[in-house]
């Protein structure tokens, strides 16, 4: 292996490692945040929006969008406001290993939405590993009733970062 694809394939590695890092200090952080979860939402969605605004503003990059492009952007913003908000709520009614493990249902939402979005045939390889992943997450909290409304916002996060 070259030089240059280790030093790629370390630097994406490290890179990965920070993100998980970062997501998982997310949870906690939204754990130990006395918001509710709209709020809490609400003003990290402004904060960052301000930082990416004045971050593309200072390097040229703010454009005018149409009205067909601001809607669309706004929808995604909603989808991901809906996320966020029944993630930090799943947090605060259960605690953040119950959020995150809900958070994992996610790819098995792309694997229903993305045929029903692209119009193409479900395959029954992605029905069986949802299955699989459904009975692994019901194995998990099966025993416990403490957090069923931690997981059902879960859930619907999950659907949402879908």
């Amino acid at each position: 292996m070259s030089s240059h694809k280790f030093s790629t394939l370390t630097k994406n590695l490290f890179l990965m490692h920070f993100v998980v890092i970062i997501f998982g200090f997310t949870g906690i952080l939204g754990k130990l945040i006395t918001l509710n979860a709209i709020p809490l939402v609400f003003w990290r969605t402004l904060i960052g929006g301000v930082a990416i605004y004045i971050w593309l503003k200072l390097r040229g990059k703010v454009s005018k969008k149409s009205f067909k492009e601001l809607a669309q952007i706004s929808f995604v913003g909603l989808l991901v406001a809906i996320h966020w908000s029944t993630f930090f709520a799943s947090i605060k009614a259960s605690n953040v290993s119950v959020a995150l493990t809900m958070l994992a249902l996610s790819p098995m939402f792309v694997g229903f939405l993305e045929p029903l979005i692209f119009r193409r045939k479900l395959d029954w390889r992605e029905l069986l590993v949802a299955f699989i992943v459904l009975l692994g997450v019901a194995t998990i909290f099966s025993f416990d009733t403490t957090y069923h409304e931690g997981i059902i916002l879960g859930i619907i996060s999950a659907f949402f970062a879908s």
